[in-house]
């Protein structure tokens, strides 16, 4: 990637941070990079088309991360943790979901490439079942199809706001609710 248009998007990541993706501008990028807005557009012909260019490079590093997870030195429980954890670093994660729901309204076919890391979560979630399955870490009794059913319904529709809304929930207190029912149960022992 040429070094003018990586910053350009670390910029912009930065704005789109603070502002949101509707809010942010081709002015707000130069101003903070001292380059004129000319200079943008030579690298990207619009606004969308910047957006666009975030959206992958965050979805790369999301991407990797995942997919490097089940590769990890960590316990079976910690990498399935850290699968449905998985979200763009360093972000908050209340303000990343109201991010994702701008831009799942606003730039619905950029929001579509998001479904890239929902495949990718399921994929490695379907190897650490079957792993954890192998390895005596999982009951044997488990269906593997319905359970990486419920894990890829459930990181969906935790995240809803109509539901974090109507509870009072933060997103991290509900993923951790999920996890805690999902791994532990509701009968008690």
């Amino acid at each position: 990637m040429n070094r003018l248009r990586g910053i350009i998007i670390q910029s912009a990541s930065s704005q789109i941070e603070k502002y949101g993706f509707r809010k942010f501008t081709i002015d707000n990028i130069a101003s903070d990079l001292s380059i004129s807005k000319k200079t943008v557009y030579k690298y990207f012909t619009s606004k969308k088309t910047l957006i666009d260019a975030v959206v992958d490079y965050h979805l790369e590093i999301l991407s990797n991360y995942v997919k490097n997870i089940t590769n990890n030195q960590r316990s079976w429980l910690e990498k399935l943790e850290d699968i449905f954890f998985s979200y763009i670093p360093k972000y908050d994660p209340e303000r990343l979901l109201e991010h994702m729901k701008e831009l799942k309204l606003y730039f619905p076919e950029v929001w579509e490439k998001t479904e890239r890391v929902k495949i990718i979560k399921r994929e490695q979630v379907r190897k650490l079942i079957y792993t954890g399955l192998q390895n005596g870490d999982v009951s044997p009794d488990l269906n593997p199809a319905v359970a990486i059913l419920v894990f890829e319904r459930t990181m969906d529709a935790v995240l809803e706001e109509g539901f974090l809304t109507e509870n009072n929930l933060t997103p991290k207190q509900a993923m951790e609710a999920v996890k805690d029912t999902l791994l532990y149960g509701i009968l008690r022992r």
